[in-house]
């Protein structure tokens, strides 16, 4: 099922607006916030280089940031993920399975167990739960795009990466049909080599 749904836009990075949001909240410059924890697990020097940047951007509109590492990802996902209200956190999700549903329900649906955020909207999931029962392919793609759209206007998380699976073979290697998925969905039985 293709849902790609290139109506919407991201996120802009809007310095003036972030400052008069927060300033709309009560916190003009962020005087009176507590100042935010941003969590990981990861020691990858690409993360601590994401996580210095989220720092110096939140930074600029007068917020205090500490950035903090869990000691393990056990760890991470039992005390952090979920758990800290008002927290930030790095947090990936790669698909099971290559449906709007792995990514809708699983992650903003008020029902799901990975729903760490806690996000609630009655109309995404109602959305989500009809999307989930639709048998007509044009109808639960529409439904798809508008709990998406509802989430992209909430906002309850900020994605910041996407990465590229580059795989490398040689040309003599046929019927290999490469999916964004992952390798558990690259059908083996398919493959010839052709010296």
């Amino acid at each position: 099922m293709e849902c790609d749904n290139f109506n919407l836009d991201g996120y802009a990075y809007d310095v003036e607006r972030a400052k008069r949001l927060l300033a709309e909240a009560g916190y003009p410059d962020g005087k009176g916030l507590s100042p935010l924890e941003l969590w990981t697990s990861s020691k990858s020097e690409t993360v601590r280089k994401e996580h210095a940047a989220i720092k110096r951007y939140l930074e600029r509109l007068g917020l205090t940031v500490h950035l903090r590492m869990a000691s393990s990802w056990k760890a991470y996902k039992r005390d952090i993920i979920g758990k800290r209200p008002g927290g930030i956190y790095r947090y990936a999700w790669h698909a099971d399975f290559p449906d709007p549903y792995n990514f809708l329900y699983t992650l903003f649906h008020s029902a799901s167990p990975g729903n760490y955020i806690h996000y609630a909207n009655p109309e995404v999931d109602r959305l989500i739960d009809a999307a989930r029962s639709e048998v007509d392919q044009q109808k639960r793609e529409r439904l798809y795009h508008q709990a998406e759209a509802l989430i992209m206007q909430d906002a309850p998380t900020v994605n910041i990466v996407y990465y590229e699976i580059e795989r490398l073979f040689q040309p003599y290697v046929q019927g290999l049909d490469v999916r964004s998925m992952s390798e558990s969905f690259t059908r083996m039985e398919r493959i010839w080599l052709d010296r």
